[in-house]
């Protein structure tokens, strides 16, 4: 049991405090109900410091995006069946983690005192972001919510699914070339000096390779440690520059220009661009509201400064595509789509179909950039082992000749 401080208006109007003891929130709220007191405000008795309750504004976020889309679902289903939302929320918080039950719990507390459901996931920003918040509002205006959930929840499986699929796919090569750099680091330094010590003792002259080599080993046993402090430097440059406003906008701007990696996150961000303007656009959101929340979900910061451009654009009246076009981001193909949804009135259906289609091409690209650093990354392996192999060997049979 938690004690809790509490602020409530009586029978009469009048304001009451007092504490009161109870399981959480929601068992409080009822309890003071019972005592025909509406409770205002409540919170945990400040002697109470071991069992603080989650606080939603200054917590981390608790749910996964599996988590979050299986909530999203669960509520949608029981909502289709006729369920009320009080109910809904209750029912699914009794069937899930500990995380999203003290979530869905503070919900239902709200939910049972009056508010919208969209004002009370706003209370939680770090489980739901303003996207996830708009289009729940826009579902409980025109009654269709438990399609809204259902379409929110197809958004964070597809997320989801997207980071998964790049991070299994980068995987391995990342491994290969960790594993491949750490092998020939330990050749150079450690194997190749111990075989190639037995010609110190004869008058043998070493072949050019085995001398650059040599050379080379020397330098990653007496300086390696400097590498590895301007590695250092270097990463912690960058990390500091990216936490700038300014200097993320460079580095985004950059990745961006570089070959293969820059058309594969355009094709990623675009792709989650779309995939979000439809999902809001299809919940009856206004078009300029509906690209200020695209523009969230975009972590590229040109992209998304291009997108909250286009935005000042259409609200000044010009149309979207062709705010869109004027990025330079866009494919054509893409803003065809989304022309002939402005022209048709069907624009959320084409954003999905060119998310569908953006999707599929970033899984191309993926498949393709690891098709291409698998190979490599074992030819250049297998390049330097061979040069170790042969700077050994060379002077072991000029060796062999000169005694023969």
């Amino acid at each position: 049991m938690t004690n809790y401080s509490y602020t409530a208006l009586d029978a009469n109007g009048r304001t009451r405090r007092g504490q009161i003891s109870a399981n959480d929130t929601v068992d409080a709220r009822q309890l003071l109900r019972a005592k025909q007191l509406n409770p205002l405000s409540l919170s945990p008795h400040r002697t109470d410091t071991k069992k603080r309750p989650f606080s939603p504004l200054h917590s981390r976020r608790q749910l996964s995006a599996a988590a979050l889309a299986l909530v999203m679902r669960q509520l949608a289903t029981m909502l289709a069946g006729g369920q009320p939302l009080a109910e809904a929320l209750s029912a699914v918080a009794q069937q899930t983690t500990p995380a999203a039950t003290q979530i869905l719990r503070g919900i239902y507390g709200q939910v049972m005192e009056g508010q919208d459901f969209a004002t009370a996931l706003a209370k939680y920003p770090h489980e739901f972001p303003a996207l996830y918040v708009a289009a729940v509002a826009a579902g409980e205006r025109t009654g269709r919510l438990d399609q809204v959930l259902n379409e929110l929840a197809d958004y964070a499986e597809r997320s989801r699914e997207m980071k998964q699929n790049l991070l299994l796919a980068l995987t391995y090569p990342i491994l290969l070339g960790l594993v491949a750099g750490a092998i020939v680091i330990a050749l150079l330094a450690y194997v190749m000096p111990q075989v190639v010590e037995v010609f110190d003792t004869m008058d043998v002259q070493l072949p050019l390779l085995t001398r650059l080599l040599l050379g080379l080993s020397d330098l990653i046993r007496q300086f390696g440690w400097l590498a590895v402090l301007f590695a250092g430097l270097a990463i912690t440059f960058l990390v500091m520059t990216w936490r700038t406003p300014a200097g993320r906008l460079r580095l985004d701007d950059l990745t961006l220009r570089i070959p293969l990696i820059g058309a594969l996150i355009n094709s990623m961000e675009i792709g989650r661009f779309t995939r979000t303007m439809s999902l809001v656009c299809g919940s009856a959101v206004p078009v300029p509201d509906a690209l200020k929340l695209a523009a969230s979900a975009v972590n590229n910061r040109p992209i998304h400064a291009s997108i909250i451009t286009a935005q000042r654009e259409v609200i000044e009246g010009h149309s979207l595509y062709l705010a869109l076009e004027s990025s330079g981001y866009f494919p054509p193909l893409v803003l065809q789509l989304i022309h002939s949804g402005e022209s048709s009135g069907n624009l959320a259906d084409l954003l999905e179909h060119a998310a569908n289609l953006l999707e599929t091409e970033f899984q191309s690209r993926v498949k393709m950039l690891v098709g291409l650093l698998e190979p490599a990354l074992i030819l250049a392996m297998g390049g330097v082992v061979l040069l170790i192999v042969l700077a050994i060997l060379v002077p072991v049979l000029d060796l062999n000749t000169l005694i023969h």
